[in-house]
Order: C-alpha cells, then structure tokens, then sequence
C-alpha cells in the first residue's frame, strides 16, 4: 500500500503490519497527521522501537522536546509510525541520514550518529583511566545536611509538580 495521505511528504511502500517489519532493521517515521512534520529514525526491532517511543512520549520524558511538545499538544491519536524503507543493519545509518537530508521537522541534529561503538587506542584507555582515578562517582552513603536534603526534596517535589501540570 502507497502511503499519499499527507501533501508533500514522499510517496513511500507501507508495511500494514508490523509482520514484514518487526524483526527487520528499517528506517522509520513518526509522522503528525496535522501538519505532516516527522521524525526520521532506524531500528534494528521496528515494533520494539515503536513501543519504546510511545512510552517515552506517553511518559512525558521522551528525549525529543520538540516531538514530545507536539504529541502532548495534538494527541497520541494524530500521529502514525510507518515503514520508510528496510534495509540491512549495516547500512540503516545511512540510509537513515539520506531520508532526514530530504527534511525533518522533529529530529534534534542533522547528522546521524548512531550506537557505534567507539575505537579508542591503548594510550587513550590509559589516559582516561588516569583522568577518573580518585574521584568519587557513588554519591551512596554520602552524609547530607538537613539543608541539604530539604533543597534536594524540594527541587524533585517541583520536577514532579511540573510534569504532572504538563501531562
């Protein structure tokens, strides 16, 4: 099935369902069926990757601000996750960055980079292993004044209010 519904986004093959795409890698949308903005990923689980999203953005923590802004204002139910192409896991970057170089409206940067692993030489290892060396990362067990605890309790108390307020 071609998907044409919305003007000026490409014409593209449709998966119905998720059958052909779940276990697949793919490049994928997420498109706002108001205005047609979306929001170009890849996945190596299509399905997997679609239920993610929608719990980051039902959640109201999704790491988009501008995708997550737009589903709290039109709504769960103006929005579609589609099939833009499958494609082979090696290759879903690039075919990923060829999809958002046609435009994007939701996608935070314009290049697109991926879980690949970082290659870091001996030399480097060595360096950052010595940059960590006595500093202290677990805060578990640290002694805290009432102050301390009142301004910590205070600020989550207001993180939690604001979210509550926004969703």
């Amino acid at each position: 099935m071609l998907n044409a519904h919305i003007p000026g986004i490409p014409t593209f093959t449709y998966f119905d369902g998720l059958e052909e795409a779940s276990m697949s890698s793919c490049v994928y949308q997420i498109v706002n069926l108001i205005n047609g903005h979306r929001y170009v990923g890849s996945a190596r689980n299509f399905e997997s990757r679609c239920k993610e999203h929608k719990a980051y953005l039902n959640g109201g923590y999704h790491g988009n601000k501008h995708l997550l802004a737009a589903w709290r204002k039109y709504g769960a139910e103006n929005f579609v996750f589609e099939v833009l192409e499958m494609c082979h896991p090696d290759d879903r970057f690039n075919v990923e960055q060829r999809h958002i170089d046609q435009g994007c409206d939701y996608n935070n940067e314009i290049r697109v980079r991926g879980n690949v692993p970082r290659v870091v030489s001996e030399e480097t290892k060595r360096r950052m292993s010595e940059s960590h060396k006595g500093k202290t990362y677990n805060t578990t067990g640290k002694k805290r004044s009432r102050e301390q605890k009142a301004k910590m309790s205070n600020s989550i108390a207001r993180w939690w209010a604001e979210r509550k307020s926004t969703t």
